[in-house]
């Protein structure tokens, strides 16, 4: 390993936010990927003594403590284009975040006395932080307001939004810190989040989403947040028609014949099925030769299609 390892610096921030995680395996994983590069799950299974499961894990949960893990350079740990559906490596390629401008204490503090509707907006955010706003969060929350122009009361439902995200996440633990608001604002300023009802349009699809994701996940026995690569996955078999007992039987066959969840595998399994117009299990198993192959238990979840209407809109804000 010594061969690949090459100098590298961690900073404050990033080492405060790996501490406060308290996860070993997220500390591990960011310090190997900064030291040498390494992007590959598999790889840094096999380094590390880690199933890829855990791996993955650790990326995911990275990706959303740590922005700059995945900003593309040595310390990037980005999913491999080639990895992924065709129609989902256009996230993979995308650059780094972008970021708000900087603005002075004496800027904030004056369009603050000026302006009651940030006014507001500061009072809301306290309560959501359960503290006074520091002077870089009084500038992240006012580069929201001011630079990209988002309305006060989406503002604020968009920072609800994310204190439930995180509250439901770490089991109320940690709050979300101004970073998490600023990544959240532009995720929302790219979806074309502008009024009231788009929020809560947005919200409702996006908890739709978790809720797909969490029924697909059963089926192929996936029991921890996918990562970014098995949502491209998970959700292109969805946009195809296939529920979650279609999905249970691919899983099943991919698993005999190869020995484990081979995600091209499958996914070559169900892309032949939707060329043969071949989406609910009692098709499947009548188009395909599949008669005497059972899906395994289902979990209350049900087989229909998901809407492809609903769908098609989650895919465009994933």
């Amino acid at each position: 390993m010594a061969d690949v390892i090459h100098s590298f610096q961690i900073t404050a921030e990033e080492a405060s936010a790996l501490f406060s995680a308290h996860d070993g395996d997220m500390a591990l994983v960011y310090l190997y990927c900064s030291a040498t590069g390494c992007s590959d799950p598999e790889q840094l299974a096999a380094a590390l003594f880690r199933t890829t499961g855990e791996i993955t894990a650790a990326m995911e949960k990275l990706s959303r403590l740590l922005p700059q893990f995945e900003a593309g350079s040595a310390r990037t740990v980005q999913t491999q284009p080639e990895q992924l559906p065709a129609e989902n490596r256009k996230e993979a390629q995308l650059g780094p975040a972008p970021e708000l401008p900087e603005y002075t204490a004496e800027e904030i503090a004056e369009r603050a006395q000026e302006d009651a509707s940030f006014s507001a907006v500061v009072q809301e955010a306290q309560k959501i932080y359960g503290r006074h706003l520091s002077t870089s969060d009084l500038k992240i929350l006012f580069g929201i307001y001011d630079h990209l122009g988002m309305a006060p009361e989406v503002i604020l439902m968009m920072m609800q939004h994310c204190a439930d995200r995180y509250n439901t996440y770490y089991a109320g633990r940690r709050r979300p810190n101004a970073k998490a608001f600023e990544r959240e604002a532009f995720l929302w300023q790219e979806a074309g989040v502008e009024t009231l009802e788009q929020a809560e349009d947005y919200i409702r699809t996006l908890q739709e989403t978790t809720r797909v994701l969490n029924q697909l996940c059963q089926a192929v026995e996936i029991h921890r947040t996918p990562t970014k690569t098995e949502k491209g996955y998970l959700l292109s078999w969805a946009k195809m028609g296939f529920g979650s007992q279609a999905l249970a039987i691919a899983y099943d066959r991919t698993v005999t014949n190869t020995g484990s969840l081979k995600w091209a595998y499958m996914d070559k399994i169900l892309r032949s099925w939707h060329e043969k117009k071949l989406h609910t299990a009692e098709e499947i198993k009548a188009g395909d030769g599949l008669g005497k192959t059972k899906a395994r238990p289902e979990t209350g979840a049900t087989d229909a299609a998901v809407n492809e209407e609903e769908l098609r809109n989650i895919l465009n804000l994933i």
